[in-house]
């Protein structure tokens, strides 16, 4: 997936990439969750914005982890289980 940075997210990192979006992240642990550009044209979805406590930041890394080395599978448990644990 593709995603078009803009100045608002200067100085953050991708995390993960997944189908329908994308978690960046800047050295204070704050996350941007970014929509693919299908999502945005279909349902007009703007950027979101968390602040994590270090501690909740290694605990996302530590699934994301899971996710980039998981089965097909287990890769959908792990995005569900980020997104209602993480993201909402």
């Amino acid at each position: 997936m593709t995603h078009d940075l803009d100045n608002e997210i200067i100085g953050y990192k991708l995390l993960v990439d997944f189908p329908d979006f994308a978690l960046y992240a800047d050295e204070h642990d704050n996350v941007v969750q970014r929509y693919s550009m299908d999502m945005v044209a279909k349902y007009d979805l703007e950027d979101k914005r968390y602040k994590f406590s270090p501690e909740m930041m290694a605990y996302l890394k530590n699934y994301i982890s899971q996710y980039k080395n998981a089965e097909p599978e287990k890769k959908a448990i792990i995005k569900r289980y980020i997104k209602q644990q993480f993201l909402h």
